[in-house]
């Protein structure tokens, strides 16, 4: 089978969903991972990049597996609000 053969029956058989632009709101990063890093390293002044990479390498091996399952929950919940309003934005 053509790889134009092969998709064009992939084609047939997904469909694709169209989707808002980036939005801050729909990453993990953005509503989960970078909040909790910005309040647990709140006040801490580093005199190099060095220390800053050194502390958030330190910060992500202490949370436990749960914080990231954690956040991946909570993506489902903000997805489902956003398709719920059809693409309006998802506040907290």
């Amino acid at each position: 089978m053509t790889d134009d053969k092969h998709q064009k029956q992939v084609d047939e058989l997904i469909e694709v969903l169209s989707h808002p632009p980036y939005s801050p709101n729909l990453a993990p990063s953005d509503f989960h991972f970078f909040p909790h890093l910005k309040r647990d390293l709140k006040a801490t002044h580093f005199t190099s990049h060095d220390e800053v990479k050194q502390a958030v390498t330190s910060w992500i091996k202490q949370r436990t597996p749960e914080f990231f399952i954690d956040g991946m929950c909570k993506l489902v919940l903000r997805w489902e609000k956003c398709i719920e309003r059809q693409g309006d934005c998802v506040e907290k």
